[in-house]
């Protein structure tokens, strides 16, 4: 719910509060000027029939029930006020069901082995966190990889991470450099994760071309030694 709306919202509770109090002490007037008439006439004289009491004149009695009109009107409409404030305090159930993803391992900083394949590409495992992400067949968690030093444009797309549906947790197997461009100690690259839909893409220019509904921050890497696969 956004600042402006519980603004809003209260503005008019409390505003239909206010008019329900003025209905109320206006109600009891009127009931005090209709009745204190009739209410000093009734009463009794020592030794003198009590006379009946005076009906009090038509024009008193309508401001009476338009009294009672003007209360319950005011009742429905702070009723439906308290209503939508409390809807709308509740989480819609499109924020309740925005996933999350988290890279956890490696951390930031870290140095990361690299298992290099004839081919001469360097293999990594990455692992995270994520909600709302495995009871929807329509999201994958996919890991991009960028190089910062020696630095090269765009991201690379790893294959679907698998994700545990009952903890939420995810790993990936990643995959960088060929034989042109060997990983070595020193390398730099950066990794994110992004919850989007199913795709056969491998590189874009910017994470944010894959349409994610759900990105994690950018987790820079080192790469800490080379062994052969």
């Amino acid at each position: 719910m956004s600042v402006e709306s519980f603004l809003s919202t209260t503005e008019g509770v409390l505003t239909a509060l206010t008019g329900l109090v003025a209905a109320l002490i206006a109600l009891v007037k009127l009931i005090h000027e209709v009745r204190g008439p009739a209410a000093e006439a009734a009463v009794e004289v020592p030794g003198q029939a009590s006379p009946p009491a005076p009906r009090p004149h038509r024009r008193r009695e309508w401001p009476f029930f338009a009294g009672i009109v003007v209360l319950q009107t005011f009742v429905i409409l702070t009723s439906a006020s308290i209503g939508r404030y409390a809807y709308s305090a509740r989480p819609s159930a499109v924020e309740a069901s925005l996933p999350e993803v988290e890279i956890t391992t490696p951390l930031p900083g870290q140095p990361v082995e690299l298992r290099l394949s004839p081919e001469g590409s360097g293999a990594f495992s990455v692992s995270g966190s994520s909600s709302g992400v495995a009871d929807d067949l329509d999201r994958r968690v996919y890991v991009l990889i960028h190089p910062e030093d020696p630095w090269a444009a765009g991201w690379w797309v790893q294959s679907q991470a698998t994700v545990d549906p009952r903890s939420g947790e995810w790993t990936s197997r990643n995959w960088f450099g060929d034989r042109k461009f060997t990983p070595a100690p020193g390398h730099r690259l950066q990794l994110v994760a992004v919850v989007t839909r199913p795709h056969a893409v491998t590189f874009v220019n910017d994470p944010k071309d894959l349409r994610p509904v759900a990105q994690s921050r950018v987790v820079p890497i080192t790469v800490g030694a080379t062994r052969p696969e």
